[in-house]
């Protein structure tokens, strides 16, 4: 397996100094993206992949951390809202402990819409790049 740092960022680069929001936003933006859980869920086709999507999701939310590893949710992810990943990384933005790597799985789309919304600093790094 070779060295995530190895591997290219896959964000579009929108600024060259990381953004971060007032950490006193934290609790605003943590209940936007609860209620954006909430609103997306379609009882007629929300099945288990997303609920351990969005499981994760909002664990990572709630406790924060360096590194998000969402390779075990390529199928979910295929259909995970826009407007929630964007909701997500905002919250990500603003966690004492901020998100410095987060880790996907090979079928998806590099160009996906909520891929390039995550925060500038943010390497990302596609499950056939670790095992290059």
């Amino acid at each position: 397996m070779s060295s995530p740092t190895a591997a290219s960022r896959l964000c579009t680069a929108q600024s060259t100094s990381p953004v971060r929001i007032d950490t006193q936003a934290g609790p605003a933006l943590l209940e936007r993206f609860a209620d954006l859980q909430s609103r997306c869920i379609d009882p007629d086709t929300f099945d288990a992949a997303d609920f351990e999507l969005w499981q994760a999701l909002d664990d990572h939310a709630r406790e924060g951390s360096g590194v998000l590893d969402l390779r075990p949710h390529g199928e979910a992810l295929m259909r995970v809202p826009g407007e929630l990943m964007e909701a997500f990384f905002d919250v990500c933005r603003c966690q004492s402990t901020p998100l410095q790597a987060m880790y996907l799985p090979s079928e998806l789309s590099a160009s996906a819409d909520w891929v390039r919304a995550c925060p500038d600093d943010v390497l990302i790094v596609q499950e056939a790049q670790l095992s290059a």
